[in-house]
């Protein structure tokens, strides 16, 4: 059979006697790294120009997909896992792919052939089609085809690879865990923060002065808080402590100790009781689960909060005078994180980070018991006392026992005791379950959630509540709203930027729907649509929608837009906030409120940072003006180590130095970089570094850039794990050494496999280094720094004996070391 090209440019197929034009060979075939048969088949043009079997290369050395109809001249593959498509076509002397950017290309005369059944492509239009570099050497008769992506084999290895290395990383970082950080000098540290503000309304005679205050103190290894304000109008005066605090974490035989105003965790039939004048002892650290999410925070009176969600803003808002600030009600499943952005009066700002635990986050260990003891009253006008006591039990490594005596304030002037079960079961991995009864004197209520987090990136929840008919808890502050029976059907599903959330609920007297989509547009704007139908026995529907749009145009500037409408009403609001850049002065916000039941209401507001400590603002909120300036201030008994702001957080300090010369004199070293976890700085020209904001109650990896050192010294030691408290600063100046370096040599290296590799590990069996082992044995290593070490032979597919060695001091180089493989 052989192809003939015809005017018109089709190819015509017929029965014919076989000629001279092509002829078989055998050539050297290479793809990518995978050397191919020597005697791979090939068809040769008169001018030894080589033509591939089509479909055994894409389906065999490219792993495509192939679908080839040789009769029709038509072949076409799908890569994957991009499921790209890739065709060629005989009849219409074109190729090209699926991709909607690409255009076709032509295929010329003698290009593509059909033989003994078979399509054959020349060797060099594979690249003009496929994106790999085809090379055909007539010197060594190979073709070698190089593909620009991962073949299945390639991306398993690639696999392999990955799982190694976060392996290994997850053990590095269990080793880190397991290291007992050093703290702080025990020195009490005390640090306050104040502001004055004098203030002038269009709408008020007189002036407003206020006063704002908060003092910090690290004592007995826990930080002591006090927030207080004070207030002079024409109106009259007033002051307030609204907020004080001792905390304490890591104690030996408890992980929270917090003395004044605190909180209970919420459960499945009551949320969170905000607490003053109380105290709270949790054995064990209390992790967030799956399901409802709530939390209090406390920050500087007036702050702006920015709430986010897995990256999607889910609210703004100010924190009140007190300094407290609330996440309201929202969904979570294990895994998701909340980060809270703070904007500060002042200017400065701060971050926090929360992670929602990947299962119930109520399973314990089999054996150990977790108790928790909870005092105080409730931080509204009632000043009900609330009590809590419980203890729990782990089983088994899937079920988990939990007992509460509770005494919760009722009808506002009264209170009643309770006594809760609870049950955390493990069913299967990726699916728990949470029971929870109240027995009281009117009867008995109880709850239960289903997780299921074990489909790929879908989160089910499926929540039961059952409340007694008189039941006190639906008179519990906070909890009035709850319906006597509730049924719950949430789904979430977060695919890259994507981020569903559908709600079924139905209770006793209505039903209703809600879907959510949120779309992370980029790293600087996300998009979120939500629209609700609900319904009541009586028959009354209420339905509404509505848009936002959030976008951070830099890190100083942002926008929030928001929409939303229903059958009664209509609102549109918007903020759009730019920040006091560095080297600048100004930063203001304008925002506007629309609705059809309401006046129009429009605010602007700027803020002049006139030197570190004054500052004027001038705000429009509709019709009124008002004009503050302020004087603020701090002072900290270890100021002359920390920045003036640096409030209630860490910092570390140090020098970084030479090794001695040969005379035994040191000198600062300059442009050198250290790390604090993310966070960096580089020293100056006296050697000198200052890393400030620093989260306290973590452990923190602290270590220098070996990057920012010369090849010839080094650290003493790779890094080191410290525990900050607030306000206090730690000193990290690390002793840098000479390094030294070795060379040697592997005696009968052809018994090993090529890849062999030399692993260099300390005396702690940390891997320092890899090397490689040249074809004659000999290998080289530099940057060791005095020690002991050992020297394995990793990949060579037999076991050898280490080579034990030790770096003496004031050591530059150990030659001719000798490794046996026997």
């Amino acid at each position: 059979v052989v192809i003939e090209f015809e005017s018109g440019s089709r190819f015509h197929a017929e029965d014919t006697i076989e000629d001279d034009t092509y002829y078989e060979s055998f050539i050297l075939l290479r793809v990518g790294k995978s050397r191919g048969d020597s005697f791979y088949r090939v068809i040769m043009d008169e001018e030894e120009t080589p033509y591939l079997e089509l479909e055994d290369i894409l389906g065999h050395w490219l792993e495509f997909e192939v679908d080839c109809s040789p009769e029709r001249m038509y072949c076409q593959a799908i890569m994957f896992p991009s499921e790209r498509i890739y065709w060629i076509d005989g009849q219409e002397m074109q190729l090209g792919d699926s991709d909607v950017e690409s255009k076709n290309k032509p295929l010329g005369q003698n290009q593509l052939i059909f033989r003994e059944g078979k399509l054959w492509l020349r060797y060099d239009i594979f690249e003009k089609w496929l994106p790999l570099y085809s090379v055909w050497s007539l010197k060594y008769y190979s073709v070698a085809l190089q593909p620009y992506f991962l073949t299945i084999e390639q991306r398993k290895e690639e696999r392999v690879a990955n799982r190694i290395r976060e392996r290994k990383k997850r053990e590095q970082a269990k080793r880190l865990r397991a290291i007992p950080p050093e703290t702080p000098a025990n020195d009490p540290t005390v640090e306050t923060r104040y502001q004055f503000g004098l203030g002038k309304s269009s709408t008020e005679d007189g002036q407003n002065f206020i006063a704002l205050s908060d003092l910090g103190a690290d004592l007995y290894k826990g930080h002591f808080l006090l927030s207080a304000q004070a207030q002079q109008s024409e109106n009259g005066s007033d002051a307030d402590i609204g907020f004080w605090r001792y905390q304490k974490l890591h104690g030996k035989r408890y992980y929270l100790l917090d003395v004044g105003h605190t909180s209970s965790n919420s459960d499945l039939l009551l949320g969170p009781l905000d607490l003053k004048n109380g105290i709270r002892i949790d054995q064990i650290k209390k992790e967030k689960g799956a399901g409802t999410f709530d939390y209090t925070g406390h920050t500087i009176a007036d702050s702006e909060v920015d709430i986010y969600h897995n990256g999607f803003l889910i609210v703004s808002g100010v924190a009140d005078e007190s300094g407290r600030y609330r996440i309201p009600s929202t969904f979570a499943s294990g895994g998701d994180i909340f980060t809270i952005k703070l904007y500060h009066p002042d200017g400065s700002e701060s971050v926090e980070t929360i992670r929602i635990a990947p299962d119930s986050a109520r399973i314990l260990p089999v054996g150990q018991w977790d108790h928790q003891l909870v005092l105080g009253q409730l931080n509204d006008e009632s000043g009900n006392n609330h009590g809590l006591f419980s203890s729990r039990y782990g089983i088994n490594d899937h079920f988990t026992m939990g007992t509460h005596l509770v005494s919760l304030p009722y009808n506002l002037d009264d209170s009643f005791t309770a006594l809760k079960l609870d049950f955390a079961w493990r069913a299967l991995q990726g699916v728990n379950v949470l029971t929870e009864t109240y027995s009281h004197p009117e009867g008995m209520d109880w709850s239960a959630q289903i997780d299921i987090v074990a489909i790929g990136e879908h989160n089910f929840q499926v929540n039961f509540i059952n409340f007694a008919d008189f039941s006190p808890l639906l008179q519990v502050p906070g909890n009035s709203n709850n319906k006597r029976q509730q049924y719950s059907l949430i789904h979430s599903y977060q695919l890259g930027r994507w981020r569903t959330l559908a709600i079924l609920e139905v209770s006793n007297d209505s039903s209703g729907v809600t879907w959510n989509v949120d779309r992370r547009v980029n790293r600087f704007m996300n998009l979120s649509f939500e629209t609700l139908y609900k319904q009541v026995d009586e028959g009354e529907k209420l339905v509404g929608f509505s848009i936002a749009n959030t976008t951070d145009f830099s890190d100083t500037m942002s926008l929030n837009l928001r929409a939303s409408a229903n059958e009664d009403n209509y609102q549109a609001s918007g903020l759009f906030r730019k920040q006091a850049s560095e080297n600048k002065k100004i930063d203001y916000n304008l925002g506007f409120t629309v609705s059809k039941l309401d006046d129009p209401f429009y605010s602007l507001g700027a803020t002049w940072h006139i030197s570190k400590h004054i500052l004027a603002s001038l705000s429009v909120l509709k019709d009124e003006f008002i004009f503050n300036f302020s004087w603020r201030g701090a002072w900290a008994s270890n100021l002359d180590q920390k920045i003036w702001d640096d409030f209630a957080l860490g910092s570390i300090t140090g020098r970084v130095m030479s090794p001695p010369d040969e005379d035994g004199n040191i000198s600062p070293l300059s442009d050198v970089v250290i790390w604090a976890e993310s966070k960096k700085a580089i020293t100056d020209a006296n050697g000198e570094y200052r890393i400030t904001d620093l989260p306290p109650h973590q452990k923190i990896q602290l270590k220098i850039d070996p990057n920012s050192l010369d090849a010839t010294i080094a650290p003493k030691e790779p890094s080191r794990m410290v525990l900050l408290r607030p306000g206090t600063v730690y000193d990290f100046s690390p002793e840098i050494t000479w390094t030294a370096g070795l060379d040697g040599v592997v005696f009968n290296r052809q018994k090993l496999l090529p890849d062999a590799k030399i692993q260099i590990r300390d005396g702690e069996q940390n891997t320092i280094q890899v090397i490689f082992i040249e074809a004659d044995g000999f290998f080289l290593a530099e940057g060791l720094t005095p020690g002991k070490y050992s020297l394995h032979i990793v990949d060579g597919g037999m076991d050898v004996t280490p080579l034990e060695i030790e770096v003496p001091e004031n050591t530059d180089w150990i030659p001719a070391l000798e490794l046996h493989v026997d």
